[in-house]
């Protein structure tokens, strides 16, 4: 996946369909990114989805596990969206089901159509 800061905000591009072996790959690329942001400065991270949103069980425990080691790291990460259009493949079936995941690990979480929407969301986060 593409993915970059701009200040307080963490954008991340993904293509689907995902395996666990591109779960991986974003887990060894998020961690470098996390690690180059402003210490104690809280972050958001905004996932748009292109094309696809399936998934492998694998990919989802490797979410699963991705999350429970973002949570011990200490990392002052407020919020993650994700934004997926209505052409996105799985949108119906996935966004739900990332929902409970990152709810499941505390972490608060929004579904957005556009980056815009999602964008204004994530500021109004940082300026609680």
């Amino acid at each position: 996946p593409a993915m970059r800061a701009e200040g307080a905000l963490v954008h991340v591009v993904a293509e689907g369909p995902f395996n666990g072996e591109a779960m991986q790959a974003f887990a060894t690329q998020m961690a470098p990114l996390y690690a180059s942001l402003p210490p104690g400065r809280p972050f958001v991270n905004l996932t748009e989805f292109r094309h696809s949103m399936l998934a492998t069980p694998e990919a989802w425990n490797g979410l699963a596990v991705f999350l429970q080691q973002m949570n011990a790291s200490g990392l002052p990460l407020r919020a993650t969206a994700w934004i997926a259009g209505p052409e996105v493949e799985g949108r119906a079936l996935f966004l739900p089901r990332g929902e409970q995941l990152f709810r499941a690990a505390g972490r608060r979480f929004a579904t957005f159509d556009s980056l815009a929407e999602a964008e204004a969301w994530a500021r109004r986060i940082l300026e609680e």
